[in-house]
């Protein structure tokens, strides 16, 4: 099984006009802040999936 978010298949995965994928582009530490703060938001319940 191949990695999502390898170079090689980004360009065939992703053909989203207007994105734009930057590997590595933030560090571990920023990651898991960002991560961490998205997880603790405010998230609507009432669907399936969180919104």
């Amino acid at each position: 099984m191949s990695n999502l978010f390898d170079p090689e298949n980004t360009q065939d995965f992703l053909q989203i006009p207007g994105l734009l994928y930057i590997p590595n582009y933030l560090i571990q530490f920023d990651h898991d802040a960002l991560l961490t703060k998205i997880d603790h938001a405010q998230w609507l319940g009432d669907l399936k999936r969180r919104v």
